[in-house]
Formats: structure tokens, C-alpha cells, sequence
């Protein structure tokens, strides 16, 4: 009668349904056996998929701190090497190869492991973040077991960690750019004030170069003040929304302020500055834009010619304006043009 139950046993302990025929009570064990063995077969299937379908990381380890469960999301977000993670290996191994690869940075590895274990056994803190060396971010959350384990489900928060510290910038960068624009204002305000007091004030066989210094002095603080009063417009031109302001706008005014700008630059490199822009022009647009159109241009003229002169010539044809801006400059080589609507694409001068 000791045979069967041991043949019975040996057979369930190997994993295998009992098969049995004799004794019908022992049929019927057997039997009964294989149906408890199909159904558990039957949820640990159900678990593991469960477990890998789950979109988090995942480990459960047991009442002794080894790993019982686990899904393939764990062990691609922390980049483990094949036949690392296997059922039963210690939690303390598993931190351990942590620890010494570096994700948990400068220390002592025998105070980091007693300490990570402690946190385990107590689940103390029950969610943390950690940053890792690879630059990835990882929400841990624990919670206890029945039988005293503890499951833990891992979440990689990279990229909404990331997304918050580009939003606490461009929030730094506002309030920055809020406060140096309410800072500039004044200073430059007063500059303004002072050259139309000298220029009204200029007399003498000098007057009409202080006239026209005081001009050009005044011109360019007012373009100065205007870019300033336009910083805390960069959020609408990041978003594409700046407002355009049209109007009706003397195109030879523009670009005689422009020019004017762009003199003294231009004088201390010996180039030349001409301008031609048909008489009595007007044209409905914002003079502002207008303005740091034709002033970067003319910029980028005179920083990249050494010899020659500079021409900016404005013309009607038919209901189209024609604004060109041309230099006896080094020119951008062919295989730059494709980037000239880029932001802040430099290059290193071709040889002339």
C-alpha cells in the first residue's frame, strides 16, 4: 500500500499529473492530485501573463528576500545581462551587482546594501525616485505580500522629469527676461532724452556732425529700446504667435534708420554703404519687423565683407516690394544655403 503513494508522490513533486491505475482510492488521489496540479499550472500562466503585460517594471520577492516573480519590463529597463535575474536569486545579490555597476554612485557598498535592504524589509519609503548614472529616472513604488514578501512595480520617468525641468527653465527664463526688460527700460529711456537735448542744443562750425552723431546716437537707442520692449514677446515668436502690428509706413525712413545704424561698423572696416529706395514709398507693415529685417541683414553684410562696399536697394514691381541686400563679401558656400532659415547656424568662413 506504501508503493502507490510513493510513486504518486515522486511523480507530483516532479511536476508531473500522477497516473495511477489499481487501488481505486488511490486512482481517485492520484486523479484529484492532477486536477489541483492542472489548476495551479493554469494560474501561474494567467500571473505570468499578466506579469508581462503590464506596461511598469515588476519583482515580487518573498518572506526571505528572494525573487519569486518577475516581468521582462524589468529586466530591460535596468539592463541586466542574460541568466542574471532567475527565480530565487537573493535581493541582496540583485542590489548588490546594482551597486557595483554604480547606480547608486560614490559610497561605501557595504553601507549602501545595508541600507537598501532595510528599506526593503521596512518598505520605508513606500515610493522613491532614483536617477541613474545613464541619465534615466525610475519611480520605485513597494507594497507587502501576503506571505511577508513585498511586490515592486518600477516606472521610468525619464522623460516627464525631463519635460518638468524644460518647463521650470523657460519659466526661470521669462521671469529673467521680465525683470532685465523693466531694468533696461529707464537707462535707455534717458539716453533717448539726452541726444534730443544735444542735438536740439548743438551750434557751432561742428553742428552738423554733432547733429548727425546725435542722430545716429538716437536711432540707435531707440532701435535698442524697441528690441528690449520685445523680449518678452520671445514666448509668442517660440510659439509662433507674435502680434504684427501693420501700418502705413515710409519704406525711405526705414531704411535711412537702418543705414544709419549700420554706418559706424561699416566706416570702421573702409566699406562703403549705399542706399536706394524709391522716393515717396509707402507700404502697409509693421516698421518694427521691417526694421530688424533689413538691420540683420545689413549686419551679417559687413561682419562678412573685408573689402568692397555694402547695397541694400528697396523697389515696387507691380503690386510685389522688392527688398535686396547685396555685399562684395566671401558669400555662403553652396553647400550652406539649405540652412540660412536656421536658428544660429554658424560656420567657419570659406577662403575668399
Amino acid at each position: 500500500m506504501v508503493r502507490p503513494l510513493y510513486r504518486i508522490a515522486s511523480q507530483f513533486a516532479g511536476g508531473h499529473a500522477p497516473a495511477y491505475r489499481g487501488v481505486r482510492e488511490f486512482e481517485h488521489l492520484a486523479q484529484s492530485i492532477g486536477d489541483v496540479l492542472g489548476s495551479l499550472r493554469a494560474r501561474t500562466l494567467h500571473l505570468q501573463t499578466t506579469l508581462q503585460s503590464m506596461s511598469d517594471a515588476i519583482t515580487v520577492y518573498d518572506a526571505d528576500l528572494r525573487l519569486v516573480a518577475w516581468n521582462d519590463h524589468y529586466v530591460q529597463l535596468y539592463r541586466y545581462p542574460p541568466n542574471l535575474i532567475r527565480h530565487g536569486i537573493a535581493f541582496a545579490d540583485v542590489m548588490r551587482f546594482n551597486i557595483d555597476r554604480g547606480d547608486y554612485g560614490p559610497g561605501d557598498p557595504d553601507e549602501q546594501l545595508a541600507e537598501i535592504i532595510q528599506r526593503a524589509r521596512t518598505l520605508s519609503p513606500p515610493r522613491f525616485e532614483i536617477d541613474r548614472p545613464d541619465g534615466t529616472s525610475v519611480e520605485v513604488r513597494r507594497a507587502p505580500m501576503p506571505d511577508g514578501g513585498f511586490v515592486t512595480t518600477y516606472t521610468d520617468i525619464t522623460h516627464q522629469k525631463q519635460r518638468m525641468r524644460l518647463e521650470a527653465a523657460n519659466e526661470a527664463k521669462s521671469r529673467f527676461l521680465e525683470n532685465m526688460s523693466h531694468d533696461l527700460r529707464k537707462p535707455i529711456a534717458a539716453i533717448i532724452e539726452d541726444a534730443q537735448l544735444l542735438r536740439m542744443g548743438a551750434t557751432g562750425s561742428a553742428e552738423g556732425l554733432a547733429r548727425e552723431t546725435l542722430a545716429r546716437l538716437g536711432d540707435n537707442a531707440g532701435h535698442l529700446l524697441t528690441m528690449v520692449d520685445e523680449i518678452l514677446e520671445m514666448a509668442r515668436l517660440e510659439s509662433g504667435q507674435i502680434e504684427v502690428r501693420a501700418m502705413a509706413t515710409d519704406l525711405g525712413s526705414v531704411v535711412a534708420q537702418a543705414v544709419r545704424a549700420i554706418a559706424p561698423a561699416a566706416r570702421s572696416k573702409g566699406l562703403a554703404i549705399t542706399a536706394r529706395a524709391e522716393p515717396d514709398l509707402t507700404v502697409d507693415t509693421d516698421p518694427r519687423l521691417l526694421g530688424r529685417i533689413l538691420l540683420n541683414l545689413l549686419w551679417n553684410a559687413v561682419e562678412y565683407t573685408d573689402c568692397g562696399g555694402v547695397r541694400l536697394s528697396a523697389e515696387r514691381h507691380g503690386d510685389n516690394l522688392d527688398i535686396a541686400v547685396a555685399d562684395t563679401g566671401c558669400g555662403i558656400p553652396e553647400e550652406k544655403l539649405d540652412l540660412i532659415f536656421e536658428n544660429f547656424k554658424g560656420s567657419s568662413r570659406p577662403r575668399a
